[in-house]
């Protein structure tokens, strides 16, 4: 797969706020907002962009769902399609991708018509997005891409459009992480480098309630300096 689109790491200079007591204060609400760009891809791309990974997962989606090729799927938060990839290319004929990243939406539909893949690609916020009722066999939420919100509400709104457009019958899979094992095992510091050239430095921590594990990462060109300074969580 020609991967060109995704190695390149925008040489922007950036400001780092240095040494920091609570990564919470400094969390934006909407920090999913801007986080899932071309500097995702690298930061994550052990996992995200690990086709041997990807293929594990449909393997499972499809022996855990009894998913056919004919039946109708939404991955929905697919961003850059690669699980919507993986199904096209094993003959499934209507698959459907939905991400609120325009940039990998973008991606995903570059990927798909290189490799001649018929795939409906959607930019929208999962909460609420337009596609029809009542249309789906199975929808997925994969790669832990649940449970960005502050408010629980956000959440039991994806939930509701998820019961909106599935048939009746139809199933809901979802691939989350232990969070309660992740709160208790998380390392405060760690670093990789990314390519020939970057490298990530990371700190970590619980909000003050306890309830969600902080990270910040610090993305650095090993002469230019600091290109990136984000916080998720």
């Amino acid at each position: 797969m020609n991967r060109k689109e995704s190695n390149q790491i925008p040489q922007l200079p950036n400001k780092t706020l240095g040494p920091i007591s609570d990564l919470e204060r400094h969390l934006p609400s909407d920090w999913w907002r801007s986080l899932f760009g071309s500097l995702y891809l690298k930061t994550d791309g052990d996992v995200v962009e690990n086709d041997l990974n990807t293929q594990k997962d449909i393997d499972f989606l499809i022996e855990a769902t009894g998913l056919e090729p004919n039946d109708r799927y939404l991955d929905l938060c697919c961003g850059q399609g690669r699980h919507c990839l993986e199904l096209a290319r094993r003959g499934y004929n209507h698959v459907t991708g939905l991400d609120r990243s325009r940039y990998l939406v973008r991606l995903a539909r570059k990927r798909a018509r290189s490799e001649h893949l018929k795939i409906s690609y959607h930019e929208g916020d999962a909460r609420k997005f337009r596609l029809p009722a009542d249309s789906f066999h199975c929808v997925s939420i994969l790669g832990n891409s649940f449970g960005y919100f502050d408010a629980e509400k956000d959440d039991a709104s994806i939930l509701k459009s998820v019961m909106r457009v599935l048939k009746s019958g139809g199933i809901l899979a979802m691939d989350l992480t232990d969070g309660d094992w992740m709160k208790s095992h998380f390392e405060p510091r760690s670093w990789e480098w990314i390519d020939q050239n970057h490298f990530v430095c990371r700190e970590r921590s619980l909000s003050e309630d306890g309830r969600r594990l902080i990270s910040r990462e610090v993305i650095v060109h090993a002469e230019r300096g600091v290109i990136a300074d984000q916080f998720y969580a």
